[in-house]
């Protein structure tokens, strides 16, 4: 069997790539990997880089004319609302547009998603895509005639609109792995849903459903890749870990401060939790600080090359990356080992909205999710407690939510508190399943098997 798999963001190589992901398909099947080699999306990532084994990776430039016409497509279609969508979802598509996209856009698609207008614009575009195929895509295609083509991917991009246009034509099998949390319920395929599309668990089975129109029998519950790491425990120990992070008095409960990559101002937050130990205002504590990789420490992070904590280490796996004086690595990649050898060493979890906060469930670790909703220039979490994947986080009892700056010490000693419940643990475990259903077989093994089942079943349908 061949398989054609397509990577178009840096992420992806980090979820899928890094953690062997496809490395049992590809050492039993022939395999070619895909990638926008020079796009933005992988930022300075070469073929050399890539560490892949045991099959053959080709560069297929992106059609940035049709990336756009089919980009236009979906945001004239977000804003009109799709069939099934309630008045609530509509609203709240049109509300995080009009954030981030200049007006006179927001009314120029208004204006093509009105009645009659609407089937004009779509007619249009579609002739336009007609007349201006993928040929590169199609040749790549036709060269290699895969029987199955698969698109780890974040459900937008460059690749995912003409693969499905293409596999469908050629009457391919296509596998759609949702990459991101936010996936099925912020963005889709436009041209069709005529896929296999695999997401982390019933909550997000439920928004490809509802808000995809996606079949039912074509959404499958399969778990995240990247957290196959979070079911093993590390080689060293919780004392060991701690001790590594220059952590030496255990008595006392070991909090993860997680940052975001929305610019929030972590070094605010942080030095008021550090004063407040010291003014015992809250219990004593130790803080890890672990900046995210991609928020460069947030808002103004050169504070902490000349700023001493008395209670708060940095993670020294990203030390370096937070203090280095020079520009921040664009295409810095923090190993999920690391991650989850400090969940695992630490009593609970602390961070601006993050998908930390399910990784710390799954760990059984206590979150408390701070909203600095108070802070200038954070208007991406007033939009973000209306997005439907957050929601149904932030409704979950076993999780902390603090809303600004003048909370976050009381949330802090509600937390400790947590800690003392052993049953929060187990109930934790549980209730993460709803975010990211967990297998006892690795994401590898179910990810071949799940590629033969659909070859053999459409070499099936041809034959009958």
């Amino acid at each position: 069997m061949k398989i054609l798999i397509f990577i178009e963001h840096s992420a992806i190589i980090r979820h899928f790539i890094d953690s062997n992901a496809f490395s049992l398909i590809a050492k039993k099947h022939e395999v070619v990997y895909a990638l926008p080699f020079g796009h933005k999306r992988l930022g300075k990532l070469k073929k050399k880089d890539v560490k892949i084994k045991y099959a053959k990776i080709v560069n297929l430039p992106v059609d940035e004319k049709r990336v756009s016409l089919w980009s236009s497509r979906f945001s004239v279609e977000l804003l009109k609302g799709l069939k099934g969508w309630n008045s609530f979802q509509i609203k709240n598509s049109r509300r995080i547009f009009k954030n981030l996209n200049p007006l006179k856009i927001y009314f120029l698609y208004r204006f093509f998603g009105m009645p009659l207008i609407f089937d004009i614009f779509t007619y249009l575009v579609n002739r336009k895509l007609i007349k201006n195929p993928n040929k590169k895509l199609e040749a790549l295609v036709k060269k290699e005639k895969p029987d199955v083509i698969i698109h780890p991917s974040v459900l937008s991009g460059v690749y995912i609109n003409d693969l499905v246009y293409v596999g469908n034509n050629f009457k391919i099998p296509i596998i759609v792995i949702m990459n991101s949390w936010d996936n099925p319920s912020s963005k889709r395929s436009v041209v069709s849903n005529n896929y296999w599309l695999l997401v982390w668990g019933p909550q997000t089975k439920m928004h490809a459903r509802k808000l995809m129109n996606m079949p039912d029998n074509k959404v499958i519950e399969f778990g995240a890749a990247q957290f196959d790491i979070y079911s093993k425990n590390p080689k060293r120990s919780r004392e060991n870990i701690l001790l590594y992070h220059n952590i030496r008095d255990l008595n006392y409960p070991t909090l993860l401060y997680a940052g975001s990559s929305k610019n929030t101002d972590e070094f605010s937050h942080l030095k008021k939790i550090d004063n407040a130990i010291i003014l015992k205002k809250i219990p004593k504590v130790n803080i890890i600080y672990r900046p995210h990789p991609w928020g460069e420490g947030g808002k103004n992070s050169s504070r902490f090359r000349n700023y001493q904590f008395k209670n708060i280490v940095i993670d020294r796996n990203m030390k370096t990356y937070l203090l280095n004086n020079k520009k921040f690595e664009s295409n810095f990649s923090a190993k999920y080992s690391d991650t989850r050898d400090l969940l695992y060493s630490v009593d609970a979890v602390i961070s601006p909205l993050s998908t930390i906060l399910i990784e710390a469930m799954i760990m059984g670790k206590s979150p408390l999710c701070f909203m600095p909703i108070d802070e200038k220039d954070t208007f991406h979490f007033q939009l973000a407690k209306y997005n439907t994947h957050f929601k149904e986080l932030l409704s979950k009892k076993e999780i902390i939510v603090v809303w600004g700056g003048n909370n976050l010490l009381t949330g802090i000693k509600d937390l400790i508190n947590k800690i003392k419940n052993k049953e929060n643990h187990t109930n934790l475990k549980k209730e993460s399943e709803f975010f990211v259903k967990s297998f006892n077989v690795t994401f590898k093994k179910r990810i071949l098997d799940f590629v033969e089942e659909i070859d053999k079943s459409s070499k099936n349908k041809i034959i009958n």
